[in-house]
């Protein structure tokens, strides 16, 4: 065989090289063929731009004859003509006949031959029209163009054609070499072969000689290597022949098989295998080495169950494939086994915990689905003996209260089992004791199930807790074998279970809380119908209580103000002093009892604010009218810094004024002598507000250089009855109530009030209201309304009323009609308004009143609310709807006033008891009830050297019945009184040369105008050296920027009192 073989390898060999000689030898023809072939197609190009130049030369010769004819006129030059152009057709006829083979070309000459007889036509034109109509004819036709354009043309399409055939002609010479170098190579390749073939054939010889002595050291080597190769593969691998002799076990096998005793098929009869799907035994024939040498199938990767030759057990991966020879014949069969004992052990392991946590999940589902305890209990048994074989089971649950576990829940069990135990009784009490799981063998264990006994192989008895709590003992059995994980498995099953029994004690707990949650509402209900009992019962004690303090409190206030006004006659400097201590502790006792009363009011929700368009300048002066006699006292510098063309903003006035005033009043109070207080006003814009919710706000601003205030005691200075420190409580009067009310008003107004101070530097309050304008959004205002108790008031500003001559009677008095039930209060008002000038009539009730009225027809009434039978605002109603009466002043004077209702009503003026009698003067000066008869008469004399001022004081004067003189200098104010002697002198302080001090000083030394009366009306600030300057000598001194009619009648009106006019 290998002798043939070598010399069919020599015998191919030669063949090959004979068959490669010959292809060889053929192509060398061939490339031969091609050179000559391309030699040819190179002369038949040059042949070709032969003809294309005889045409070019011959077209160019021949249009030169004719210029030489058309020059010399010489007939010479017709015959030469006509050669030429015989010579040019010629070749033209040729050309056509090279370029047959050319299609690309025979496209071009179309062309060419249009282009030629277009040239030749052309020149026989010009022939003809030298022979009709000369040479400057032809000249003419030459220089129009048109045949050197046909020239051109004729040319470009020969040079085109002409560049075709360069482009062949390179092509083919190019082909030409390459088929010189191709017929050159083929031949030096023949000779190659020719010379290596020998040598190969030699070589070939010599190879196959060593190769088969090398191929038998190889064999030795291979079977050598293979051997070393089975030897360290950690698989097991048996190789065996077609008759199914093992002709090869490595030790790999050996071990995995624990030993070797096969020598043949045969014997696999003898080891124990199976399926490890079904567990069925595996016969001999089904062994996948057997099956692969009777079928010749290739089997991968099939499982067996094994059990080795030294007991063992273990899972293979049995791999088998048949051993073919190079015919294709089976001659033996390969076996392949790989030990999978730990990877299908992990492949258990991860199939039982998915069917765990499949459980546990089912587990979850049932707890999270019912809130009864034994729904749960019995589809938590049914599902571990569907899912897991426990076929027996039972759950004891733990009663607290007598420390014993009771059957709740049973499965596959008779009523013969135990239905309770105590905590430490038998097993199951020791389980519970001691909270950890016990697994008893239980083969000898009879259980009684109803049809028949049952013995199961282990029972499991697992105790329930919750966080170290006994709650239940769970008692499993099977006929399995507990395989490793499952008890673990059921003791996390227990802990779920324990949290579902916690959250069920949890649902119940929220239930009963949920009852009793109930039941307190009811009493909460109740208690809160009893809370708004009393709170209605506190506010009518409120009520009752501010009227019965209010009332003697009214008295008191009144009728001290008429003593220290001298209304009732002259007192004595101690009557007048004793007076004035009444009415200032009056006033003060009133001013508590008002700010109690509001403040519980604000927190009763019960306070409401009245809207009205105000102006700001003016309530800012009034407000600091009030204490600039105290800060002058301290000798404090009191001013106000307010922003130019406010206009009027809607708010309460009475209750920004007072948030005003309690300010720049505490400012005074802190702030030590020779300091200063000061007030700004401004308006901003909402973005510079945090939490701003309105466009535009007013901030008030008091700053003062007093004391300062601690920081930690800032957070509970706006609490009720705080201050800031004891002793300053004991230094200055006060209930703490003040900021407190800053406060409430200012939220009422939707607006709030902050603070910063430093401690002996002096303090800055804040106060910043909406900015609401009368074209404020109705739907803002009704949201205030409704949230912050704010009325809009359509009627804020009072109508002024001039009094005619109606309203006198027949003894020219004028008449007012006092509604009071109180006996103190009307007379007060009568002493009051009888200094005014009004004849007085009363009636104690509204019934009486709207008689009264009817018959007396008064010029003004003043009006309590609080009435017995029919009150005032009932009374208020019937009087306005009668149309006598629709024009009749009435002013409110009660406790009880609510400035919105009131002048909604019709009433045109409101004020709060106690009234004092500058409030009420200013109020009739506004009704028009400030003429005074008896005034007529009288002269005041204005000393001040601002025009502006006297003319101002000079029309209040007028108003009031005064005849006025006007000084503008402090030398002329004293060289007119000595003149005219007048009843009263109004004198400003600050004058160049003579000033206010030095007039009263003349003045006073002077008996003939001693006896005058002085108001000084000044812009400086009066000090205390002042004061002492001016003690005695004048009546009142009043700051220009507190100046208003009302106030300042009200002073005219008492000076001249005190004189007897």
């Amino acid at each position: 065989m290998k002798k043939l073989s070598t010399e069919f390898r020599l015998l191919a060999g030669l063949m090959f090289g004979l068959l490669l000689l010959l292809s060889a030898g053929w192509q060398l023809y061939r490339s031969l063929q091609d050179y000559r072939e391309n030699s040819l197609w190179v002369t038949h190009t040059y042949q070709v731009l032969d003809q294309l130049n005889d045409v070019r030369s011959g077209v160019l010769e021949l249009e030169s004859i004719q210029r030489l004819y058309f020059i010399t006129g010489e007939d010479v030059f017709t015959g030469q003509r006509d050669s030429k152009s015989a010579q040019i057709s010629q070749a033209s006829k040729k050309l056509a006949e090279l370029i047959t083979d050319n299609p690309r070309q025979h496209l071009l000459y179309k062309n060419l031959a249009q282009k030629l007889e277009e040239r030749l036509s052309a020149l026989d034109k010009t022939l003809q029209v030298y022979q009709t109509e000369g040479y400057p004819a032809v000249r003419k036709h030459l220089i129009s163009g048109t045949p050197r354009i046909i020239m051109e043309a004729l040319l470009m399409q020969i040079n085109n054609m002409e560049e075709e055939e360069r482009v062949l002609l390179q092509q083919r010479k190019t082909q030409v070499e390459n088929n010189f170098v191709q017929a050159r190579n083929i031949g030096l390749l023949v000779l190659f072969i020719t010379l290596a073939g020998g040598a190969l054939l030699w070589w070939q010889f010599k190879r196959d000689v060593d190769q088969r002595t090398s191929a038998e050291a190889a064999v030795r080597d291979s079977e050598a290597l293979l051997k070393q190769v089975l030897d360290i593969l950690p698989v097991g691998v048996f190789i065996c022949d077609r008759n199914g002799s093992l002709t090869k076990i490595n030790p790999g096998a050996k071990a995995i098989w624990g030993g070797s005793r096969m020598v043949n098929l045969e014997q696999y009869g003898e080891y124990a295998g199976w399926w490890p799907d079904t567990g069925k035994r595996i016969e001999a024939d089904e062994w996948g080495l057997a099956r692969t040498l009777k079928s010749g199938e290739t089997i991968l990767n099939e499982l067996a169950d094994i059990r080795c030759f030294d007991g063992s057990r273990k899972t293979i991966s049995n791999n088998t494939a048949p051993l073919h020879d190079n015919n294709g014949q089976l001659v033996g069969g390969v076996s392949v086994n790989v030990d999978v004992t730990e990877f299908t052990l992990t492949e258990r392991k991860l199939r039982t915990a998915a069917h765990y946590d499949e459980t546990q999940v089912k587990a979850q589902n049932l707890f999270a689905a019912s809130f009864e305890r034994h729904k749960i209990f019995d589809g938590l048994l049914t599902l571990l003996a569907e899912r897991h074989g426990y076929l027996m089971s039972a759950l004891y649950s733990y009663d607290e209260w007598y420390a014993r576990f009771r059957c709740d829940a049973s499965y596959g069990l008779g009523h013969d089992i135990p239905r309770e135990f105590e905590l430490g009784e038998g097993l199951l009490g020791q389980v519970a004791l001691t909270g950890k799981s016990n697994s008893l063998d239980a083969s000898r264990l009879s259980l009684q199930t109803g049809l028949a006994n049952f013995s199961p192989k282990h029972v499991l008895m697992i105790p329930v807790l919750y966080q170290e709590h006994r709650l239940a003992v769970m008692v499993l059995a099977t006929t399995n074998n507990v395989i490793t994980g499952e008890q673990a498995f059921l003791e996390r099953l227990a802990n779920q279970l324990g949290v579902a029994l916690h959250n069920l004690r949890q649902y119940n707990d929220l239930k009963l809380l949920a009852e009793q949650l109930r039941s307190s509402s009811e009493e909460i209900a109740a208690k809160n119908q009893q809370l708004e009992q009393a709170s209605r019962m506190k506010s009518e004690f409120l009520a009752n209580m501010s009227h019965e303090l209010r009332t003697p409190l009214n008295a008191i206030v009144g009728f001290s103000e008429i003593l220290k006004d001298g209304l009732m006659g002259s007192l004595s400097s101690q009557q007048k002093d004793a007076s004035v201590d009444i009415f200032n502790s009056g006033k003060h006792l009133l001013a508590l009892i008002n700010d109690i009363l509001d403040l519980s009011k604000i927190e009763a929700g019960k306070m409401q604010i009245n809207l009205e368009p105000t102006n700001i300048n003016a309530l800012v002066q009034s407000s600091m009218q009030v204490v600039r006699e105290q800060a002058s006292l301290q000798n404090l510098q009191v001013s106000a810094k307010i922003q130019e063309n406010l206009g009027d903003i809607w708010l309460d006035e009475v209750k920004v004024k007072q948030i005003i005033y309690n300010l720049l009043s505490n400012a005074v109070k802190f702030t030590p002598a020779g300091g200063r207080v000061h007030i700004s006003v401004r308006k901003i814009e909402g973005y510079q507000v945090t939490g701003g919710r309105f466009e535009h706000y007013l901030e008030i601003m008091v700053s003062d250089s007093g004391i300062g205030i601690p920081e930690e005691a800032q957070a509970e200075l706006f609490k009720p009855f705080t201050q800031i420190d004891n002793s300053l409580s004991r230094k200055h009067q006060g209930t703490g109530l003040g900021l407190a009310m800053v406060k409430r008003m200012a939220e009422l107004h939707e607006g709030s009030v902050s603070l910063n101070s430093i401690t002996d530097k002096g303090s800055t309050f804040t106060v910043l209201l909406p900015w609401r304008t009368a074209n404020l959004p109705g739907k803002l205002r009704t949201a205030s309304n409704t949230d912050s108790g704010i009325t809009g008031n359509s009627h804020a500003h009072v109508a002024e009323k001039t009094t005619d001559s109606s309203h006198h009677h027949s003894n020219g008095e004028l008449l007012a009609l006092i509604i009071e039930d109180d006996d103190q209060a009307a007379e007060v008002l009568r002493v009051q308004l009888e200094s005014e000038g009004f004849r007085i009539v009363r009636a104690s009730t509204a019934e009486a009143a709207l008689a009264m009225a009817g018959k007396e027809h008064p010029d003004l009434i003043t009006l309590d609310i609080l009435l017995p039978g029919m009150d005032g605002w009932e009374f208020l109603e019937h009087f306005k709807q009668h149309p006598l009466f629709a024009s009749t002043p009435v002013v409110i004077i009660s406790i009880v006033a609510d400035r919105g209702r009131g002048l909604s009503l019709g009433a045109a003026h409101v004020m709060q008891k106690p009234i004092a009698r500058e409030n009420l003067t200013t109020a009739l000066s506004v009704l028009g009830f400030c003429n005074d008869p008896s005034a007529i008469q009288k002269t005041a004399l204005v000393v001040d050297d601002d025009p502006k001022a006297v003319k101002l004081v000079t029309a209040q004067l007028d108003s009031f019945g005064y005849k006025t003189l006007a000084a503008l200098g402090g030398q002329d104010g004293i060289n007119m009184a000595r003149q005219y002697k007048p009843d009263l002198i109004v004198l400003d302080l600050m004058m160049p040369e003579i000033n206010g001090f030095d007039v009263v000083e003349a003045l006073k030394s002077d008996t003939v105008t001693a006896s005058i009366p002085i108001i000084v009306l000044t812009a400086k600030q009066i000090t205390a050296d002042d004061r002492i300057r001016l003690n005695g000598d004048v009546k009142k001194v009043m700051e220009k920027s507190d100046f208003n009619h009302g106030r300042f009648i009200g002073e005219v009106r008492r000076a001249m009192a005190g004189r007897g006019k």
